[in-house]
């Protein structure tokens, strides 16, 4: 399985439509904060087959640190229900 970063807004939003539809039935609002400087979105594949995403945010600012740490948090996560339970999600969060 590899991990790919999306560039592409299309994808961005792809993904986040497909997350919005699962888990609130399509009925909220996708901001364009959604897609920000500070936000990263990620997509397990394998065999050429999308299998998930996750999103991921920039919350550094947010907290007081001396050095170089960064803290991001996962905003979002989707899993194609043919792939849950096999390991996806794990290895997402590992971005």
């Amino acid at each position: 399985m590899d991990i790919v970063e999306i560039e592409s807004l299309a994808e961005k939003r792809k993904w986040q439509k497909r997350f919005a539809k699962a888990y609130t039935l399509g009925e909220v609002r996708i901001s364009d904060q959604t897609f920000g400087d500070n936000v990263r979105f990620f997509v397990a594949v394998k065999d050429g087959n999308e299998l998930g995403f996750i999103r991921i945010n920039d919350k550094t600012n947010q907290f007081d640190i001396d050095d170089d740490t960064q803290v991001w948090n996962a905003a979002d996560a989707y899993v194609k229900p043919a792939y849950r339970s096999k390991g996806v999600l794990k290895e997402l969060l590992k971005v």
